[in-house]
């Protein structure tokens, strides 16, 4: 964890940010400071893991919604046009 915190507030630099990543993959509990940091950030948010969003959509379900709407949307569009 003290790794983390350590490499956390470099997470945006493009060379640390699979690292942080990584490690975040490695938790079995995110801190929601976490959680909350890479919500706020859109590019840290899409360059996230699956296994980290995962953590992401249990504590903040609309985002979870978006997303699977986002996806829906995207199946139609393809489908139909």
């Amino acid at each position: 964890m003290k790794i983390l915190d350590k490499a956390f507030p470099l997470a945006s630099a493009p060379l640390l940010q699979p690292l942080v990543m990584r490690l975040l993959t490695k938790l079995e509990n995110i801190p929601q400071e976490k959680l909350d940091a890479l919500v706020t950030d859109e590019t840290l948010y899409r360059s996230a893991p699956l296994e980290v969003r995962h953590h992401i959509w249990l504590s903040n379900s609309q985002l979870f919604c978006r997303e699977v709407r986002e996806e829906i949307r995207k199946f139609i569009k393809g489908y139909y046009f």
